[in-house]
């Protein structure tokens, strides 16, 4: 029975699916010509954990983790791997989106 469970969306009409054992875990890429993302989930003494980590893809962008951490919790309050002095959302890296604060106020999408 597995473990881990991933979805892809994309051009094709249904969405493909795969699985991972706690032996094998499961790992997905994101990627365009600017770089790619690559999402790992892993089992480690009994605790399941993620990885997202910034990847070159074809010669471009660069490697960076991001997070590795322990699954379901708020990776601000679980002891990490890495250390990163802001939260990823609030990192000056990060686009802006709707996750920010902004003098705007948020509508619900209808």
């Amino acid at each position: 029975m597995s473990h881990f469970y991933g979805t892809v969306e994309g051009s094709a009409k249904t969405i493909a699916t795969r699985s991972g054992g706690k032996d094998s875990g499961l790992e997905t890429f994101c990627a365009s010509y600017a770089g790619a993302i690559k999402c790992s989930v892993y089992r480690k003494d009994g605790v399941d954990y993620g990885r997202v980590e910034k990847k070159p893809w074809r010669g471009f962008g660069e490697s960076r983790l991001l997070y590795d951490g322990p699954l379901g919790e708020d990776p601000q309050d679980t002891p990490s791997a890495i250390q990163t002095p802001l939260p990823i959302a609030e990192h000056p890296s990060t686009p802006r989106n709707r996750t920010q604060s902004t003098s705007e106020p948020l509508t619900a999408i209808q």
